[in-house]
């Protein structure tokens, strides 16, 4: 219990402002050791006067192009992805408004109607029929349901895939449809 009494008293020779001094002292060293640790190249380069500050350090290397080749194999070589292609930097342009709506009419009826708007109408051609299949609705319910469909996407009308969707229409309806009720379905 001695050494207990001679800790209390030495402990009771200090006070708080030589305490927090203390502290604040201990703070500022072990700040300043985790910052020249974590930071000694940086404050290397500052103290020469190179270029850069602690903020930023060098920019790491990258590249624009996958320089990734893979070997032949027996899957082959990935094919890239629809619509995009690799140019150069001086390949590549800017069009005026007006010649951009001309570009977007040509490429838009021909590549929209295969990536977006023909599998949006096959989808909503399956629900009307799993619709009509669970209520046993009749061919005047599918021309009615249909009409919606006609109206909601009508550039179908002029597009290439137009007998496509209608095959598909003919195969897949629970009743017989003629080519002439087919192309009525569109008007």
């Amino acid at each position: 219990m001695e050494w207990q009494e001679k800790l209390k008293n030495m402990l009771q020779q200090f006070s708080w402002q030589q305490f927090g001094c203390a502290v604040l002292i201990l703070c500022l060293v072990w700040y300043g050791l985790v910052f020249s640790i974590l930071y000694w190249d940086a404050m290397v380069r500052f103290f020469r006067g190179e270029t850069g500050s602690l903020d930023s350090p060098e920019p790491l290397p990258h590249s624009w192009v996958n320089d990734y080749e893979p070997e032949d194999s027996l899957l082959g070589k990935p094919n890239d992805p629809v619509g995009e292609s690799l140019v150069n930097s001086d390949e590549f342009s800017f069009q005026d408004k007006d010649d951009a709506f001309e570009y977007e009419e040509e490429t838009e009826d021909k590549e929209g109607e295969r990536l977006g708007i023909v599998p949006d109408v096959l989808e909503e051609i399956k629900s009307i029929f799993s619709v009509l299949q669970s209520e046993n609705g009749t061919k005047e319910d599918f021309f009615s349901l249909f009409k919606l469909v006609s109206s909601r996407f009508p550039q179908i009308r002029a597009s290439d895939h137009l007998n496509y969707i209608n095959e598909f229409i003919a195969e897949h309806a629970p009743f017989e449809l003629s080519k002439e009720e087919l192309m009525s379905l569109w008007d």
